[in-house]
C-alpha cells in the first residue's frame, strides 16, 4: 500500500513554533527599540542593539535549517517506503529515477528560490492533498522530483507572492523544461481544485 505523508500535525506544530519564534523576536526588538529613542542611545547601546538583532537572525536561521532538514528526512523516509512497496504509476509526474534524495532536492529548492520554511510545510500539505485526490500517483524515486518542485513552486507563489520569480527561474532550479513545468503546474492546481489555503 502507498505510504502517505503521516504526522502532518507534528509538521504543523513545527510551523507554529517557527511563527512563534518570529513573533517573539519582533516583540523583543520592539521592546528594545522603545526603551530608548535613537537620539538618546550611546554608541555602546547602538552596538548592543545591532549585536542583539544579529544574534536573533543567526538563531532563527539555525532553527530554520534544522526545520528544513527534518522535513527533508521525513520525505526521504516516505520515498524509501513507497519504493520498497513497489508502488508505481504512469502519471505526468513520472520521470527518470532520481539520483538524489528528496532532502537534497528540498535543500536545493530552498537555497536557490530563497523560499521560507513555511513553503516547505505548505508543499508537504499540498502533496498530501494531491495524493488524496489522485491516489494513483505515489511519492517515489520517479515522481518526487516533479511533485516536490511543483508543490514548492505553488507554495512559494501563494505564500510569498514574489512576482519576479517566473517559471523560468523554477526550471533552472528543478532542471525541467518550461513547457513540461507549466503542464505539471496546471495538472497539480486542477487536482487540488485550486484550494491552496493552509
Amino acid at each position: 500500500s502507498n505510504t502517505r505523508f503521516k504526522g502532518l500535525h507534528g509538521v504543523q506544530s513545527m510551523y507554529n513554533a517557527e511563527r512563534m519564534l518570529r513573533d517573539t523576536n519582533a516583540i523583543a526588538q520592539n521592546r528594545y527599540q522603545s526603551n530608548s529613542s535613537p537620539q538618546s542611545r550611546t554608541n555602546d547601546e547602538k552596538a548592543q542593539v545591532i549585536d542583539w538583532i544579529q544574534y536573533l537572525h543567526e538563531k532563527e536561521a539555525a532553527a530554520q535549517a534544522v526545520f528544513v532538514g527534518l522535513i527533508g528526512n521525513y520525505m526521504d523516509e516516505c520515498v524509501n517506503n513507497n519504493t520498497k512497496n513497489g508502488t508505481e504509476d504512469n502519471s505526468i509526474f513520472k520521470g527518470p529515477c532520481a539520483r538524489f534524495k528528496p532532502s537534497y532536492f528540498l535543500g536545493r529548492i530552498m537555497r536557490f528560490s530563497n523560499a521560507s520554511p513555511c513553503c516547505c510545510v505548505a508543499a508537504l500539505i499540498y502533496i498530501e492533498r494531491f495524493q488524496t485526490r489522485c491516489p494513483s500517483v505515489s511519492f517515489t524515486t520517479t515522481t518526487f522530483h516533479r511533485l516536490l518542485l511543483v508543490a514548492s513552486m505553488t507554495a512559494d507563489k501563494y505564500l510569498e507572492d514574489e512576482t519576479f520569480k517566473h517559471n523560468n527561474i523554477w526550471t533552472m532550479i528543478g532542471g525541467i523544461p518550461l513547457a513540461e513545468l507549466n503542464a505539471l503546474e496546471l495538472r497539480f492546481l486542477f487536482a487540488l481544485d485550486f484550494d491552496l489555503a493552509v
